[in-house]
């Protein structure tokens, strides 16, 4: 009986020999360590969709010295025609609606410049809001066909539509309109320069308009009194009239 028993502890033995080391490893490490939590994606910043692109605003021409380009883009020349038709170089529409046909032989002086002054003033958005019925009084207007507008005819049809404004002659710049006086008859015109004298004094006026000196439209000059040689001057001071386009 004492070889079974021998075996029975040989075989304990080894049993315990084979789990002792494990039990120490795992005394060793007592207990796992904490495991470090993995680091949060970094989030990338929140960014804004980029604004859509703005048109930059076209800016209007400046009234005055689009006036001049305006007047000087109508060839020279044509024939003066004072027939009791419209007088103007081209059809005048506004909104669509015809307000005045083209002259059908040569042009005369304020057909000339409401075609101007129509085109001028439309670019400079000064119409906007307006009606063609108002557009077709203002016509009249600068037609002088109303008792209102007789003597400054132009000048008095700026301010009356409310797209310009009288300023006093000697003060007149490069786009003004003009209305000038010859006795009894009276010119629509449009200033272009003053003529000066050596010392810088203002003796004449130099304007672009249309008449029969020129055959129609063209440039002219007429002189104030006291000029050189026209002592008694060109035209009545007293009866010409300046207005500018716009309210500045």
């Amino acid at each position: 009986m004492s070889r079974p028993t021998f075996i029975t502890f040989s075989f304990g033995l080894l049993v315990g020999l084979a789990v002792m080391p494990v039990y120490r490893s795992f005394q060793k490490s007592d207990v796992e360590p904490p495991k470090t939590p993995p680091l949060a994606a970094k989030s990338e910043p929140a960014t804004n969709p980029a604004p859509a692109p703005v048109s930059a605003a076209v800016p209007k021409p400046l009234p005055g010295p689009n006036v001049l380009k305006i007047a000087a883009a109508f060839p020279d020349g044509g024939g003066f025609n004072w027939d009791g038709g419209t007088g103007t170089p081209e059809e005048i529409k506004f909104n669509g609606e015809k307000i005045l046909s083209k002259s059908r032989r040569g042009t005369y002086c304020c057909g000339f410049t409401f075609a101007v002054v129509m085109r001028a003033a439309s670019e400079a958005g000064l119409l906007e809001g307006k009606s063609a019925e108002q557009i077709r009084a203002f016509q009249q207007h600068w037609y002088a066909n109303t008792p209102k507008s007789r003597e400054k005819q132009q000048i008095f049809a700026l301010q009356w539509l409310g797209i310009g404004h009288e300023v006093p002659l000697l003060d007149a710049q490069p786009g003004d309109f003009i209305r000038l006086w010859h006795g009894s008859s009276g010119h629509s015109v449009i200033f272009v320069r003053w003529v000066t004298a050596a010392d810088g004094k203002k003796i004449g006026l130099e304007y672009r308009g249309t008449q029969s000196s020129t055959n129609g439209i063209g440039n002219r000059t007429e002189y104030l009194p006291g000029a050189p040689d026209h002592k008694r001057g060109d035209f009545d001071v007293k009866r010409t009239y300046a207005g500018r386009l716009g309210n500045s």
